[in-house]
């Protein structure tokens, strides 16, 4: 069915926010939220043992007993944050280029073959210096890492992550104007932020495959919608539908400001949305991939909470060591109770190093008088191994960071691994980040472009970047290497299978290019107080004999 989003009302919007929502938590994102969160029982509904002997899902009071000794693990956001930060535990690096194709060495560029890939003109890069500059400082006040930080976490946990561009009402003059501005201050007005999974969504028309952003909240007892789309000219329409009780809308007057509120009531039918020439961009986004949170792990999880439930049953039903007497003959005394009749009360047992406790066997006399001594026992049960509840929890917790790619963690603690199975494993680690890695360096051009085309708007230079696009690559970041892989790294260098900036970044190093001008400052200085000429320099690859030879060979000839 086609959709129209010029004449979409706050209903429909928010219809279309709901329907997105239950299409998510067909994958399970509303239980996913829960767990990693830390409710793992929930009444009851998550608990896989043994149901007490009233037991009624349906009445939660029945699981009382069995909440008390409940007790979990949350594996679910260990994985989630160990998925997270290994894509975005590190600032994102980003850049602006030109958006035409840049020639590369060896073709011809009027007339001439190039020695080297083409770089931007000098009025292209005057242009990329003054955008880049301008965001670098919107970026870090925005602290845009932790808003993709938890974008990519809502994205993991619910398979969905909507962003939104705005700008808040503070912003906004009391004629519902925003008057022009310098770059840097029309760029103060501009936030993004990360969405809950329930709150946003991009629609696509299955018919024109346009697309739309739309956006449904409660601003305390009012409902408000957003929409954004691109009219026929491909200009970025945003209409904001509020309750039927206070219907204000953004319009744009016929004047050189940007109108984001109207000061004027008016119904949905009449409005007249803002528009803005953002170069085709929405002012919603919306990250996406393929469940995260599998089935099979939360299953996991489940197994692994239940054992640990049924560890700590154990304690307190096995743990205590128990001594019983069998036909004993304890001590004790008669004593007359209130109706005249007598009951026979033993003496307390005495406990402790010093005590010496002597009993005799039972005593009883058979029907033809005669007495008997029974052979008195004593049988001491030790508490019950919890080995097989502990091999249980390691198995299930294995399971889920197999299932999530993370099982690197637990071989770096195992000493009888390779090097080569720790580096196969978190090989294995970052192959799988790069599904949301791709989703995030999306997200983030964007977000850099969309923000830029916003600001030259509201700066009174619509279009004025639009030469200029953004890159942007998240850091893998798979977690600490250990010594034996640094050996193995260092080998891969010397063998000349790996390059020295790759063994560098492997290793840890941000910057290489600094890191080699600080080895070669080092060189130096050093060669300066010793009085020696400098040293060759270490990090270069060392020759194998072979190839020693053969490069002796060609220096001769």
């Amino acid at each position: 069915m086609r959709i129209q989003f010029d004449t979409l009302t706050r209903r429909q919007i928010a219809e279309a926010v709901t329907g997105a929502k239950k299409e998510a938590d067909k994958w399970g994102a509303a239980d996913n939220l829960l767990f990693y969160d830390g409710e793992h029982f929930d009444k009851g509904r998550f608990w896989t043992g043994p149901q007490p002997a009233d037991g009624d899902r349906n009445n939660p009071a029945s699981y009382d007993k069995v909440e008390k000794e409940f007790a979990s693990k949350n594996a679910v956001r260990d994985i989630t944050d160990g998925h997270r930060d290994g894509v975005v535990s590190r600032e994102i690096e980003w850049a602006l280029t030109v958006r035409r194709p840049l020639a590369k060495k060896g073709e011809i560029l009027d007339g001439r073959e190039l020695t080297e890939d083409e770089k931007p003109n000098e009025k292209e890069q005057a242009l990329i210096r003054e955008a880049q500059a301008a965001l670098t400082v919107w970026w870090n006040e925005r602290r845009m890492l932790k808003v993709f930080q938890d974008a990519t976490e809502t994205l993991l946990k619910t398979t969905r992550a909507p962003m939104r561009l705005f700008i808040p009402p503070a912003e906004v003059g009391e004629n519902g104007m925003i008057p022009t501005a310098p770059l840097e201050e029309s760029l103060e007005k501009i936030f993004v932020e990360a969405l809950p999974y329930d709150q946003a969504t991009v629609l696509t028309d299955p018919y024109s495959r346009r697309q739309a952003g739309v956006f449904a909240v409660k601003d305390g007892e009012e409902e408000v919608a957003e929409i954004t789309y691109l009219n026929d000219a491909k200009e970025t329409v945003w209409k904001v539908l509020r309750d039927e009780n206070n219907p204000a809308v953004p319009y744009t007057p016929q004047s050189s400001y940007q109108s984001i509120f109207s000061a004027t009531p008016r119904r949905e039918a009449d409005a007249e949305p803002a528009t803005f020439d953002l170069g085709g961009r929405l002012l919603i986004y919306e990250m996406r991939r393929k469940p995260f949170i599998t089935p099979q792990i939360v299953q996991s999880n489940k197994q692994l909470n239940k054992a640990k439930t049924l560890r700590g049953h154990n304690l307190n039903t096995a743990g205590f060591a128990e001594t019983t007497l069998l036909n004993v003959d304890l001590p004790g005394k008669i004593v007359t109770q209130p109706d005249g009749s007598q009951k026979f009360v033993p003496d307390p047992i005495k406990r402790g190093p010093p005590v010496i406790n002597a009993w005799t066997g039972f005593r009883w006399t058979d029907g033809e008088g005669k007495e008997h001594v029974e052979q008195p026992y004593i049988e001491r049960s030790e508490p019950s191994p919890v080995d097989v509840f502990i091999g249980s929890e390691r198995a299930d917790y294995r399971d889920i960071l197999e299932e999530s790619k993370q099982v690197h963690t637990l071989i770096a603690g195992d000493a009888q691994a390779t090097g080569v199975s720790r580096v196969q494993a978190r090989g294995g680690f970052a192959l799988s980040l790069n599904p949301t890695k791709g989703e995030v360096d999306a997200a983030c051009r964007w977000a850099l472009e969309t923000v830029l085309a916003m600001a030259a708007t509201l700066s009174g230079q619509p279009g004025r970047f639009d030469s200029l696009r953004a890159n942007a690559d998240c850091r893998i970041d798979t977690g600490p290497v250990t010594p034996e892989e640094v050996t193995m790294y260092v080998s891969l260098w010397e063998k000349g299978v790996w390059s020295k900036e790759r063994v560098q970044r492997a290793t840890g190093v941000e910057d290489t290019d600094q890191e080699n001008t600080l080895i070669e400052a080092a060189r130096v200085r050093m060669s300066q107080l010793t009085g020696t000429p400098a040293a060759p320099d270490s990090s270069e690859r060392p020759d194998s004999s072979a190839a020693g030879e053969k490069r002796g060979a060609q220096q001769a000839a």
